[in-house]
């Protein structure tokens, strides 16, 4: 299961998603999702990991039924 990245020099936390090619132009073409947790903490991490890929997720699909629709 993916997690929170920690960030080689600096320590902190990041979530990181990758982003399916075909909704990309709903991310403003971007390949990836990649948002600081502002922690160095791995609890607090987990945390806010686990609510940044809840919103993630659901934008994921909300772009899905978007393109679908076009």
């Amino acid at each position: 299961m993916p997690g929170p990245w920690p960030h080689p020099r600096s320590g902190m936390f990041y979530f990181r998603k990758a982003i399916p090619k075909d909704l990309r132009p709903w991310f403003e073409g971007r390949h990836e999702v990649k948002i600081s947790l502002q922690t160095s903490d791995l609890e607090l991490a987990r945390a806010r990991y686990a609510e940044l890929d809840a919103e993630c997720r659901q934008k994921l699909i909300l772009a899905k039924s978007a393109s679908s629709h076009t």
